[in-house]
């Protein structure tokens, strides 16, 4: 019987795939931080407190949601 190791992957190809997803992650954050701090939320914030914690989950749960999406390709 013979029996064979998995197949490792090279060590620089996991670095540059971890800085790629650290990279990848700044920029969603980024971009959905913008959109939360803009325009909309200042409204909120003046005129209905109250949704403005719904809305600040509802950004975060969706930058997750895309970057999980996106990092999956």
């Amino acid at each position: 019987m013979v029996v064979t190791e998995p197949v490792k992957e090279p060590e620089v190809f996991q670095r540059t795939r971890s800085e790629f997803n650290r990279w990848l992650q700044a920029q969603f954050d980024n971009h959905y931080h913008t959109m939360r701090n803009g325009g909309y939320r200042s409204f909120l914030a003046r005129n209905h407190p109250a949704e403005l914690e719904r809305y600040d989950a509802a950004c975060e749960a969706m930058r997750r949601e895309e970057f999980t999406r996106f990092a999956e390709l």
